[in-house]
């Protein structure tokens, strides 16, 4: 009987042990959880579908719209031109697809 008492004790210590441990990493991962959640590292920044429209764009558009989305947080674009230049023109002047203003 004293044997299974021992035994007892010793799963019962390890339990606590272990609990002790685990509360420990659960307060560091948390800390480290919180910390990735307001400052994401750069894996972590949201992607965006960045569509370019009938030749709409210009250098100044652009450049203005890579600012805002590092400012919010954007880490990234899928840049996709979308038809060529329609008729009447959206954007004057309008830059075709794959032509040297459009590069």
């Amino acid at each position: 009987m004293k044997k299974r008492a021992h035994i007892y004790f010793l799963v019962f210590l390890t339990i606590i042990l272990m609990g002790n441990l685990c509360a420990q990493n659960a307060s560091n991962n948390y800390s480290q959880l919180k910390d990735d959640f307001i400052h994401p590292p750069a894996a972590a920044k949201p992607w965006v579908f960045w569509y370019w429209m009938q030749a709409a764009v210009s250098k100044e558009g652009i450049t203005a719209d890579l600012e805002a989305m590092k400012e919010v947080g954007i880490g990234g674009a899928y840049l996709m031109s979308i038809k060529d230049t329609a008729s009447p023109q959206l954007f004057q002047p309008a830059a075709r697809q794959l032509s040297n203003e459009w590069m």
